[in-house]
């Protein structure tokens, strides 16, 4: 696939699935953002539903501000869909936008403002900045105020690679990241339980800086279509079945960063230790 410049100074990055119900929410959050210096990139990850009419209807009203990518493609999956975006597209800032949730209209124009700001304190090298977000229902109705406090999780705290590696807590959805990041990203790892969100997290603490905001920027949509939901991780907690699993869990994402250079004692100890943070 040939390279795509990026005519505006923020590439948005939106992998798309069988998202018909909650699509057009999201397309619409953007094109009425404040700040409107983006261009919106869609790849359609082969819908058996009526999401692509739906891409090509705001395509076709917006052709300057949203562009599909790899139009027909098979069926990748979540990650390959999201690393074939970045891998396409050459941009100065990128964002990730999933196909069902809903952003307040100052989010793109107040993370730009952030990045450049960190970039004036950290100049030439990768750095992310990424926010909290609103729990929502099906129906966008408030679940939880801030998804941070509701899992009692301090992201401040895991600004290394070591913690970070343990504890997938930047999501791609709530990021924005400079184009320094992207010359580390590739090659991909290929053992695919390591998600998009958090190797490119990984690329970037690791040669870079990670900031957080508390600003929650989007209105993040639980629904049925969703494998684990936050009530039942969090009512769970303390089950043995769930211990046993975390133990599962642990020893097999041991094994994993092993195959990168992280020696299993390591992985176990900041494991342990991003758990005493985390309580």
């Amino acid at each position: 696939m040939n390279k795509i410049q990026c005519p505006t100074p923020v590439a948005i990055l939106m992998a798309t699935y069988n998202g018909e119900k909650y699509i057009s929410e999201q397309i619409e959050s953007v094109i009425n953002q404040k700040f409107d210096k983006w261009t919106l990139y869609i790849r359609d990850d082969g819908s058996t539903d009526s999401t692509l009419d739906i891409i090509e209807k705001y395509a076709t009203a917006y052709p300057d501000k949203i562009i599909q990518i790899d139009k027909g493609g098979s069926n990748i999956g979540c990650n390959d869909n999201f690393y074939m975006l970045l891998e396409a597209v050459d941009s100065e800032y990128y964002m990730f936008c999933d196909n069902d949730d809903v952003w307040t209209l100052d989010k793109v124009g107040t993370l730009i403002k952030t990045i450049h700001d960190k970039e004036l304190q950290h100049p030439d090298i990768p750095i992310l900045v990424h926010h909290d977000v609103t729990v929502c229902d099906e129906n966008l109705n408030v679940i939880h105020d801030s998804l941070w406090k509701s899992i009692n999780i301090k992201p401040w705290k895991f600004n290394t690679f070591n913690l970070l590696m343990t504890t997938p807590i930047v999501a791609g959805a709530t990021s924005i990241f400079n184009h320094h990041v992207k010359q580390y990203v590739f090659p991909i790892p290929s053992n695919k339980r390591i998600m998009y969100d958090h190797w490119i997290a990984l690329c970037t603490v690791k040669h870079g800086k990670i900031f957080c905001i508390e600003n929650r920027f989007n209105l993040y949509r639980q629904h049925e279509g969703q494998v684990c939901g936050l009530e039942s991780m969090q009512n769970n907690a303390c089950s043995i079945e769930v211990l046993k699993r975390k133990i599962t869990n642990w020893t097999r994402d041991a094994q994993l960063f092993h195959t990168i250079g992280v020696p299993k004692w390591k992985f176990f100890y900041y494991k342990i230790k991003s758990n005493i943070i985390k309580s």
